[in-house]
């Protein structure tokens, strides 16, 4: 089967901005300009963020909905993450466990910055990036230390009327005298009962216990080069909802259900600023998003597991930027369930492989172009037996140009292919792939102004998507102007 969604987006400029432990590449002046966004640290202060509905509040292309973590679901254009290429330090957050709760449980005090592209547009994006892309950074302790700290610690703690609820934490942090070695510890608790409605009803299957351990140490191993290595282990439980995202219901009622995601991830960066050619990194992680569920009396667990990497490199040649790398990621999903056996075991494997590069050229002072294509190879062996493999090409094309220096337009047309991949483990007992499953394809094409008076800025766009007989679904289209 097949399923598409691209996104384009013009490059008026493209910025790289060297990170303790990762390489961002802040895209402005894109199509559609207001929808790509970069949530800075800043923002996310102001926003005061407790959850992923907050971080992404005042982002018109984004909401994330649900009452508890596990519950929580991102959505960028209408388009499920299921659809999305989400990443946490450079490790991505593929597959789920279960298709009712959402894959993204983090702790917004962690996080740095977002950034955000809606719609699949700059090869960069990652594999299956269809319905675009979002690529959370985590702080590290320079982020926490004033230049004249070696050492420092924050302890925070809130209570909430609704809910009965708290959350408290404790981050300690430090570096040595030569700032050669930093390293930060962070653990944050919250247990909240289950919320009242604006009516004063309680919601069933919104109380739950959540516990983040977290811990990152960074090494400067020279002027232009670091190393940094970290490790995130969240677990929450309580008697959650069935279908988390759904209402209470007879048919939907609140179970003794835990969760866990554990990330490791290791970053290395070398960035010579005397040679333009070379901007050199490279990421490596491990992931594993867990759930236990006790629903009508059956007991049953299951997990997605990846394992990853990303060599990257940077490169200016004249009026030329180019970006160009490998990623590749082997997927695990597995499911106990004890319906069909006490000892039923449910497994599926996959891998992906890619190749990109991304070229931002400033053709003149008023015009940037950017054209760049992935290529991509998927192999899965499912539950059955079956053993698919699929391989395609992903291209884009996107174009700003500055009628004056307060107005600019752009346009650009991307696709973007995905082939078939692990299931959701919960699915495992009960789906099977057609023996004739395809890759999934997506196309998009966008157009956008940006105007900007003074202090007020003005921003819209126009884009259509299309998503051609997706894998279990069908073809999705969609035309929307956003302002």
């Amino acid at each position: 089967m097949a399923s598409a969604i691209g996104s384009a987006s013009a490059f008026a400029e493209v910025k790289t901005e060297k990170y303790s432990d990762i390489e961002m590449i802040a895209v402005i002046g894109q199509a559609t300009s207001g929808l790509d966004r970069l949530i800075t640290a800043d923002d996310l202060q102001n926003l005061h963020a407790d959850s992923l509905s907050d971080v992404f509040r005042q982002d018109p292309s984004v909401s994330a909905g649900g009452s508890i973590g596990m519950g929580q679901k991102i959505y960028m254009r209408n388009i499920g993450e299921d659809l999305l290429n989400i990443s946490i330090d450079g490790a991505e957050q593929s597959g789920a466990v279960f298709h009712h709760a959402g894959r993204i449980v983090i702790e917004p005090e962690l996080l740095k910055q977002v950034e955000i592209e809606a719609g699949t547009g700059s090869a960069t994006a990652g594999p299956g990036a269809l319905g675009g892309s979002i690529k959370l950074t985590t702080k590290d302790p320079d982020d926490l230390l004033a230049k004249d700290e070696n050492f420092g610690a924050l302890i925070k703690s809130s209570y909430f009327s609704n809910g009965d609820g708290f959350k408290n934490s404790v981050t300690v942090f430090g570096r040595d005298t030569n700032d050669v070695f930093s390293a930060m510890a962070s653990v944050v608790a919250s247990d909240f009962d289950n919320v009242e409605d604006a009516d004063g009803t309680e919601i069933i299957g919104t109380g739950s216990e959540q516990t983040l351990g977290y811990a990152k140490i960074v090494a400067n191993l020279s002027e232009h080069q670091f190393l940094s290595l970290s490790h995130e282990g969240l677990k929450e439980d309580g008697d959650i909802l069935y279908r988390p995202e759904w209402i209470a219901s007879s048919r939907n009622t609140a179970e003794p259900t835990a969760g866990e995601r554990k990330t490791t991830t290791l970053n290395y960066g070398l960035n010579d600023t005397n040679n333009d050619l070379l901007d050199f990194s490279v990421n490596v992680y491990n992931t594993k998003n867990y759930q236990s569920r006790e629903f009508r009396t059956s007991f049953y667990d299951g997990a997605v597991k990846s394992k990853g990497a990303t060599i990257q490199n940077i490169s200016i040649v004249g009026q030329h930027q180019l970006i160009y790398g490998l990623n590749f990621r082997d997927d695990t999903s597995y499911l106990n369930d004890i319906d069909f056996a006490p000892d039923a075991y449910f497994e599926e494997t996959g891998k992906i492989k890619g190749l990109y590069l991304q070229d931002v050229i400033d053709v003149s002072s008023a015009l940037t172009v950017s054209a760049g294509m992935r290529f991509d190879n998927y192999q899965l062996s499912d539950i059955n037996g079956l053993e698919f493999d699929e391989s395609g090409v992903s291209p884009n094309l996107s174009a700003n140009f500055a009628l004056t220096n307060d107005l600019s337009i752009s346009a650009g047309y991307a696709e973007a292919f995905r082939g078939p991949e692990v299931k959701d483990a919960f699915k495992l007992s009960i789906y099977s792939n057609d023996v004739s499953l395809e890759a999934e394809t997506a196309k998009n094409l966008e157009f956008g102004l940006d105007y900007a008076l003074g202090n007020a800025s003005f921003a819209g766009g126009v884009y259509r998507s299309d998503i051609e007989t997706p894998i279990a679904g069908m073809c999705l289209g969609q035309t929307s102007i956003l302002i």
